[in-house]
């Protein structure tokens, strides 16, 4: 697969994301989880995305702390973007809370992934097999 192939997911998240930023209003739903929760799933769900194209699909020889570092910071930088944008957008604000949400979402996702990853190098070099 050429490299520019594992980043169509993070590119697809960025596109599904600003669309909904662009939006004037949102639709109502029925059970609304909170906001900063919605910020951070949406945003972690990006980090992931970027991490996959930074990793070349999570692949182990790709997997480094300059890796999650990209991704991450991706992440965060669109999430001020969007934050921008939403200023040009009637009906929307900029919102530093949101941007927060956004970048811790992001921050536990890597993390999560990377203490994932750590764990099973760790059982790796020990000779266990992994289930």
């Amino acid at each position: 697969m050429r490299i520019w192939a594992y980043w169509i997911p993070a590119a697809v998240t960025m596109a599904g994301i600003a669309f909904l930023s662009h939006q004037s209003h949102l639709p109502d739903v029925s059970i609304k989880p909170p906001d900063w929760l919605l910020h951070g799933i949406e945003f972690g769900v990006l980090a992931a995305a970027c991490l996959y194209g930074a990793t070349r699909g999570f692949d182990r020889r790709y997997r480094s702390g300059k890796a999650a570092m990209l991704a991450l910071s991706i992440a965060v930088v669109f999430g001020a973007l969007d934050e921008l944008h939403q200023s040009f957008v009637p009906g929307r604000d900029v919102s530093l809370h949101d941007w927060i949400s956004d970048s811790i979402g992001a921050l536990l996702v890597v993390l999560i992934l990377m203490l994932v990853w750590n764990r099973s190098a760790g059982d790796s070099s020990t000779g266990r097999r992994q289930a």
